[in-house]
């Protein structure tokens, strides 16, 4: 089954209709969907609406990564959804999207921070931060719970601050566990951040891959 999925219209094969799985990531021009601002290489997409939203591309291993953009993602309007190419799906990219493929071939490698920030974005309520400290300390402040009673918050604080990393393909013997949050606006929301393998719990990026810390 596809992830990714295209379709290109337009007199001149410019338009673009780009969606992961469900999920509209960008329906418009092709031209300056990648693009190259001070030394970074960025996804430039609208998510169906009439703003773009800016994600950086990095690598780790063979996989392609977009990650969310600094000081952006501590916007409340600031949307992303994780895009992790394997070499397959990123040639696809490649040849569905206009750009110069030389950007591509020094790209910085994936950090740890990136991927922390990838699955804080994963929550489904994000507000206004001043900074990373303060969107780490309010999003892991206000969990009451999981759906698991095994775990606890401190487990997943132990996970952020890991220095050893790895993206994984989740296996179809997970569990997810759901966390459960408090917040002043919405009351308590559920949060699919998290899956359980062999009694261990990861950070789930989404719903094809997990971060192994």
């Amino acid at each position: 089954m596809e992830q990714y999925k295209y379709t290109i219209s337009g007199e001149y094969n410019d338009w673009c209709e780009f969606r992961k799985g469900n999920v509209f990531i960008h329906n418009g021009s092709l031209l300056g969907m990648v693009k190259k601002v001070d030394d970074e290489i960025l996804l430039r997409v609208n998510y169906g609406t009439e703003q773009y939203f800016y994600s950086i591309i990095k690598c780790i291993d063979d996989l392609k990564v977009t990650v969310p953009r600094e000081p952006d993602l501590l916007q409340k309007e600031y949307k992303y959804q994780p895009i992790v190419f394997n070499t397959v799906e990123f040639k696809r990219f490649v040849d569905n999207i206009y750009f110069d493929e030389t950007l591509l071939e020094h790209l910085p490698e994936v950090s740890k921070k990136d991927l922390v920030n990838m699955w804080l974005l994963s929550s489904p309520n994000h507000k206004n931060y001043k900074d990373m400290n303060e969107m780490k300390k309010d999003m892991l402040g206000n969990i009451l719970f999981f759906s698991d009673d095994n775990y606890y918050v401190s487990q997943l604080s132990n996970m952020i601050n890991a220095s050893e990393f790895s993206i994984n393909i989740i296996p179809d013997n997970y569990e997810l566990v759901v966390i459960y949050v408090d917040s002043d606006e919405e009351g308590i929301y559920e949060w699919n951040g998290l899956i359980k393998l062999n009694n261990r719990i990861y950070l789930k990026l989404d719903d094809r891959y997990y971060l192994n810390c």
